[in-house]
């Protein structure tokens, strides 16, 4: 493009911003109403459908979706989560004036999880006060520290599971990281079973048990698997009936409908339970046949 032209599209480009500009000044949100229009899409393939638009001049968002810099709005759960859907999150500065801290901390928060992998770890030593460990966690805004010994290879985690019943005073004064923590050798995943509430049931399930596993990366447990016990809901419209002795009335059967494996979410808490200081990845004991090697490394 010659530089005549590009001198010209840049004009034009900043005439537009400026008209847009012009027109929003000094409205609110209810000053603008979104008319649907219709549409054809020829398949409902996601990767067929381009919803990109420009947020600024060096900025394009894949959707269309920001949310306000508000305090109660936007803090870096709320930015993490509008970047993995392809949004946009602001971060208020409703702080206390002046302290620009806060601020950095939470867009740290932010580009940490910008990776399925965190490349840098927070780490600490065995022989930590758990004091320590604690200022740590709150100061960094984390739920999980990565236990290293002097040659920066894994020891074990310190997650807020194991500290759950530490309080900051005398109680953690007393206790070393390596006294609370959670061994490497006791490493395969954190998993617990969850037996959902009566609220949380589909209208055809009669009982549901969740497995859930720990994600240190997210602080959070992530529902990985679950057990339904259906009663005779899905053997009444299949018409699945058993004879329970011969000559008696056949009945309908009781099945159980079981969920496969969420396979993402498992590697996701795989790679964040045994990711070392240095980025790699061990293989736990278990797994070390099927993938071939102990360890798994970054390629060049």
């Amino acid at each position: 493009m010659a530089p005549r032209a590009r001198r010209q599209n840049g004009s034009a480009s900043r005439r537009g911003w400026r008209d847009l500009e012009a027109l929003v000044q000094g409205c609110t949100f209810d000053d603008f109403l979104l008319a649907p229009q219709f549409s054809v899409l020829d398949r409902r393939d996601p990767a067929s459908i381009d919803l990109s638009c420009r947020f600024s001049e060096h900025v394009v968002l894949k959707r269309p979706i920001v949310s306000a810099n508000m305090d109660t709005v936007t803090r870096a759960p709320m930015a993490i989560l509008q970047a993995e859907e392809g949004g946009l999150g602001i971060i208020d500065r409703g702080f206390r004036a002046g302290d620009i801290e806060p601020q950095v901390r939470e867009v740290q928060a932010v580009k940490r999880t910008q990776h399925l992998v965190i490349a840098d770890p927070w780490t600490i030593g065995p022989e930590s006060a758990l004091a320590e460990a604690l200022a740590v966690m709150d100061r960094r805004g984390v739920g999980t520290l990565v236990v290293v010994d002097a040659a920066r290879r894994l020891v074990g985690l310190l997650t807020q599971r194991d500290v759950r019943f530490i309080d900051q005073g005398r109680q953690a004064a007393r206790f070393t990281v390596a006294q609370r923590m959670t061994p490497r050798e006791r490493l395969v995943l954190h998993h617990r079973r969850v037996l959902l509430a009566t609220g949380d049931l589909g209208f055809s399930s009669a009982m549901t048990y969740d497995l859930e596993a720990w994600a240190p990366g997210v602080g959070k447990w992530l529902e990985v698997s679950s057990c339904s016990v259906f009663t005779d809901y899905q053997a009444r419209r299949a018409n699945l009936r058993y004879r329970p002795a011969p000559g008696e009335k056949p009945e309908y059967l009781h099945t159980l409908n079981g969920s496969a494996l969420a396979l993402p979410r498992v590697i996701a808490a795989l790679l964040e339970t045994y990711q070392e200081a240095d980025g790699s990845v061990g293989v736990p004991e278990v797994l070390r046949a099927y993938v071939g090697s102990e360890r798994v490394t970054r390629s060049a």
